[in-house]
């Protein structure tokens, strides 16, 4: 578990954390870092990591990665990559609030 509370730092002074921390923690909560360039979450209940890494990706066409992908403490849990620009990390916000509010 606690590599998941480990994010890596380093991230620039962009927008991006703030928007997607803004955007997720109404799914749960956050593990975040003061600088960082992913962010977890935990899964919405009933789900799998993979199983709601697979619903981001079929109804608001966002790639998220599923927790399991970095080991068994991952499950439970799904990482977003803040390495894109802020315009695309604001479209994926609004098409995840959009598709599974």
């Amino acid at each position: 578990m606690e590599a998941l509370h480990q994010a890596v730092a380093s991230c620039s002074t962009r927008a991006a954390p703030a928007i997607y921390a803004a955007a997720v923690a109404g799914l749960g909560g956050l593990l975040l870092s003061a600088r960082f360039v992913y962010v977890w979450a935990p899964v919405p209940d009933g789900h799998t990591s993979t199983s709601f890494a697979e619903l981001v990706l079929e109804e608001a066409a966002v790639v998220v990665s599923p927790g399991s992908m970095y080991g068994p403490s991952g499950e439970g849990f799904f990482r977003i990559a803040l390495t894109t620009p802020d315009d695309r990390i604001t479209e994926a916000v609004e098409r995840m609030r959009e598709h599974l509010a």
